[in-house]
């Protein structure tokens, strides 16, 4: 849970159990101060009347989002200018229609024209995350705090939606570090009591282990459960396996992976609720989200999202293609047009019985990982932030052919030296244990899929 904070994770994991609940809530309750502000009421205010807007009414909100953001980006920004200028486009004129004039970008030439788009007002006035994405490829993003704020707005009102409020309880399965993976003396979860949460480790996912998640569950009855798919899935078939009771949440909320539909079938069979996804990234470009009649609606309000195919042109009604997304509400990191490196298929039927106007999305493609499984049986999901360490990697790709061994492929940068390699072991050994062997391969490129996806995470034992 304490994750962007040094200081605070030397104090936490040199801390008995009692204290770490402790320095936990502080953490969050500071944490609650950045994203629970003015922006985030005025932008779950709007929502709760944009999410039943019209069409034409939509298209006028982007239209004024759109070009006020692009007002402000040109003012600082010496890449967009240069895109401006080049493609003769009329800032003082400019529509929504004129979005296609500028070129798609991805994460590569983001990172080269880095210093050119981050705007330096937000430097020391902004929050910084990073992101390894689908491809393992670490960039660092701003938000200004009121992106970040708007960013939490989407979320609440993504939960909103099935009768979920603030302080009502909760469990998280999600790649924060609660404690050592070698560490297998339970518990394996932390209190946050400003927030009413429990944090789960998703590192620690054994048969040895999970008895001790299912009777802290059972004792907590959280209103509801969020987190990784993977992580969610392999509790509730161990449940399944083991036949034991677990209380039932009112909801299950799912991100950051692909939900397949054999995940959802078991977890909803064993925890008797329904699950519901929720789809966005850390560049705060897009964002999806699934209404309680299962369908998944683009949140227009949000950013612009085409979906284009190879050669540039739209997708027509139930085709796929690649999710090209333009943010509104971020003005410290603005991007336009950025590739997210996710694929979608718009849905053939447009219309739902729960009243949002906004397209509907019937499939999200891509970041559809394995697991890896540990000698002593703990499956781990979800191993991105690895990379978020190293700004030298141009892409990697963690594959697993025996159960005690694993080879990171890399494609490094110019200043890729030996020292990222050891320190690279290291890093992956503190999440899977140090009983796995961990090899580095570098190799020029990484094969993709026959979608032209990079599978991040192969696992090729049973």
């Amino acid at each position: 849970m304490i994750k962007s904070n040094k200081l605070w994770q030397k104090l936490y994991f040199s801390s008995p159990f009692f204290l770490k609940n402790i320095y936990s809530t502080i953490y969050s309750h500071i944490v609650a101060q950045k994203k629970f502000g003015t922006h985030f009421k005025k932008w779950s205010d709007l929502l709760k009347e944009s999410n039943y807007w019209d069409r034409q009414k939509i298209t006028e909100f982007q239209e004024t989002l759109f070009k006020n953001y692009v007002s402000e980006v040109v003012s600082f920004s010496e890449f967009y200018r240069n895109i401006i200028k080049k493609n003769h486009i009329d800032i003082n004129n400019i529509t929504l229609e004129d979005i296609r004039k500028f070129p798609v970008i991805n994460k590569s030439i983001v990172k080269q024209n880095y210093e050119d788009i981050v705007n330096p007002k937000y430097r020391n006035n902004s929050y910084k995350f990073s992101t390894s994405g689908t491809t393992g490829t670490l960039l660092y993003i701003y938000l200004s705090p009121e992106a970040y704020q708007m960013e939490y707005a989407f979320r609440w009102n993504f939960y909103s939606d099935f009768h979920v409020k603030r302080k009502d309880s909760f469990a998280y399965f999600i790649g924060s570090k609660i404690k050592n993976s070698d560490d297998n003396l339970h518990p394996f979860h932390i209190k946050d009591f400003s927030e009413n949460g429990l944090y789960f480790s998703i590192f620690h996912l054994s048969d040895k282990n999970l008895p001790n998640y299912v009777n802290t569950l059972n004792k907590f009855h959280p209103k509801f459960i969020k987190g990784y798919p993977s992580a969610i899935y392999t509790l509730a078939s161990y449940i399944r396996k083991s036949n034991m009771y677990i209380y039932s949440p009112e909801a299950i909320f799912t991100s950051s992976e692909v939900l397949h539909d054999y995940q959802k079938k078991v977890i909803e069979e064993v925890f008797s609720c329904k699950i519901y996804q929720y789809y966005g990234q850390v560049e705060i470009t897009s964002n999806i989200q699934e209404c309680r009649f299962g369908k998944f609606h683009v949140m227009e309000e949000y950013g612009y999202l085409e979906v284009l195919r190879d050669d540039g042109t739209p997708v027509e009604l139930g085709e796929s293609g690649n999710a090209i997304a333009t943010s509104y509400g971020n003005i410290a990191f603005p991007l336009i047009r950025y590739n997210t490196g996710d694929n979608v298929t718009l849905a053939k039927e447009q219309k739902c019985s729960c009243g949002r106007t906004g397209r509907i999305i019937e499939s999200i493609d891509g970041r559809d990982e394995d697991v890896i499984i540990t000698p002593d049986g703990k499956q781990i999901g979800r191993l991105t932030f690895i990379f978020m360490a190293f700004d030298n990697v141009k892409e990697s790709q963690i594959i697993q052919n025996s159960i005690r061994e694993i080879v990171i492929k890399v494609v490094p940068e110019n200043n890729y030296t030996g020292h990222d390699k050891s320190l690279l072991i290291k890093k992956m050994q503190e999440y899977v244990g140090k009983s796995m062997d961990v090899k580095i391969e570098v190799v020029d490129s990484i094969e993709r899929t026959s979608g032209g996806k990079l599978k991040h995470v192969i696992c090729n034992i049973k």
